[in-house]
């Protein structure tokens, strides 16, 4: 079963069960999958879902704090439950360790120097940037040209 049919199957189980913070939730996830759809004019990779899901989240984190520096306890809990069902999608998360084999493994032949952060991050998003966010990317990727 793909990660959209997933979303899917449980955003039935969250109507059924009237549960307002799933269904908000994952209405809004999978309309901006299906827009993304609609975009690209076919299915979308469980990877490019994964990449939905992130933007999802940076997005409910961002309100989360506006919510929280407004004073509105209320609408940053929900918006805190909302990032964690999120989240729930996700694969887990690889350790430092993991990423900076897959940053060498992809960079073989690059000019591994600190003047090229950028070209060299630029090819790891495209490469990698689906299955490691981007911040994680980048803390390593200084890493290992630091180091």
């Amino acid at each position: 079963m793909s990660l959209y049919q997933q979303l899917q199957k449980d955003l039935i189980q969250a109507l059924r069960a009237n549960d307002q913070r799933s269904k908000e939730a994952l209405r809004f996830l999978l309309a901006a999958i299906k827009n993304k759809q609609i975009d690209k004019q076919s299915d979308l990779t469980d990877q490019e879902v994964i990449g939905i899901i992130r933007k999802q989240i940076k997005k409910e984190t961002e309100e989360l704090e506006f919510n929280r520096q407004a004073g509105r306890k209320s609408q940053a809990k929900d918006g805190l439950a909302k990032i964690e069902l999120l989240k729930n999608y996700l694969p887990v998360e690889l350790g430092d360790e993991k990423v900076k084999e897959k940053i060498l493994q992809a960079l073989k032949s690059q000019d591994l120097s600190p003047k090229n952060f950028g070209p060299l991050m630029g090819r790891l998003v495209k490469d990698l940037g689906q299955e490691i966010p981007n911040s994680q990317l980048a803390r390593v990727l200084k890493q290992v040209l630091n180091g």
